[in-house]
């Protein structure tokens, strides 16, 4: 199914419950190499996003504060922000998956400044349609994280970090922080003292054979900074399905 509102969703969730199907949410821009998206084989509901417009994001810059539709791109989402002079603390490095979609796969990025490289950190708010007896149309929409009630702000934990299993996110509402530069560090060093550094590192790469150890450390700095960067990373750049498909033939994945 295609739906390209909230009501379309709320829908789609509904027949799905009634039907007692199992149920996967999907974007336009594919984020797996892996066939483990698919929801019971053909006998699932797939509820693609393709269709679904997006509204402008709001951004609050009392509350420091930004609103936006789990269906848009995250590389939109950061580009809006920008716009407003704002940005998120930390983002994963393939920014082709939606907004909810970095909620829904517990996606991170890197460096321990804030409150960690956990985008579902800075979850603040969110609303989500989840599955309903009967008597409530076996579907219903939810607001969390904006009330003080202890209830709420237990629910919008178990949400942000929910994995996709408790329903359909609508609309996420991030905490965001003036524009920034992100400094990053790299030294190559022996392994001996790889248990006393391990934590002052956003990531390492360590090959015991050799005895030595890529340590990667990530740090928020002024936006005056000098320099400018892009990861091109190979895995991170767009694949040809052949290409991808090849890859499982020689089960790399």
């Amino acid at each position: 199914v295609y739906p390209a509102t909230e009501s379309d969703i709320r829908d789609s969730v509904a027949e799905a419950v009634r039907e007692g199907l199992k149920m996967k949410v999907a974007t336009s821009v594919g984020y797996s190499t892996t066939k483990i998206s698919c929801p019971d084989g053909d006998e699932g509901l797939i509820i693609s996003l393709r269709n679904y417009v997006p509204q402008p994001v709001f951004v609050n810059s009392t509350d420091m504060t930004a609103t936006a539709d789990a269906a848009m791109q995250l590389r939109d989402f950061v580009r809006e922000l920008a716009g407003h002079g704002f940005t998120l603390p930390h983002t994963p490095l393939w920014d082709g998956v939606s907004v909810g979609g970095v909620i829904a796969t517990g996606s991170h990025g890197s460096g321990f400044f804030m409150r960690g490289s956990s985008v579902s950190e800075y979850v603040v708010g969110a609303r989500i349609v989840v599955p309903a007896p009967p008597e409530d149309g076996y579907a219903r929409v939810l607001n969390v994280g904006y009330s003080s009630d202890p209830h709420d702000k237990a629910l919008l934990e178990a949400v942000k970090m929910s994995l996709g299993v408790l329903g359909v996110l609508s609309k996420i509402t991030f905490s965001v922080m003036p524009m920034f530069k992100r400094s990053l560090t790299v030294r190559l060093s022996h392994d001996d003292d790889l248990e006393s550094s391990i934590l002052r590192f956003s990531s390492l790469f360590w090959v015991p054979s050799a005895g030595q150890v890529l340590y990667k450390e990530e740090d928020a700095v002024p936006i005056e900074s000098e320099g400018e960067g892009a990861n091109m990373f190979p895995l991170l750049l767009p694949m040809k399905v052949s290409e991808i498909k090849a890859m499982r033939a020689h089960r790399m994945f």
